[in-house]
């Protein structure tokens, strides 16, 4: 029925860092993962906290999406050959 709620759910995906030439450094993973949610959240993996990200581009042709994560905490340690490549990714 139009009027009833559904139940909110979450999904989880993966995801890794690239570095965007005269942008900076986004976070790619599949669109599929993003084109529907409300709220997307990225975590680095092995860590707890959890980062808000914003979808910048979706290609459903190709299955990528590219987030922004404007924390810098979340990209802390990335530039000096510390963990970080891959991540856990939930929306």
């Amino acid at each position: 029925m139009p009027w009833q709620r559904t139940l909110q759910t979450t999904s989880s995906s993966s995801g890794f860092v690239v570095d965007v030439p005269g942008i900076g450094r986004r976070v790619l993973t599949n669109a599929h993962s993003v084109e529907y949610g409300s709220i997307s959240l990225v975590q680095r993996r092995g860590a707890e906290r959890k980062y808000p990200a914003a979808v910048e581009a979706i290609g459903n042709e190709c299955d990528l999406a590219l987030l922004r994560v404007d924390a810098p905490e979340f990209w802390a340690g990335l530039d000096d050959g510390g963990e970080g490549g891959g991540m856990a990714l939930r929306f």
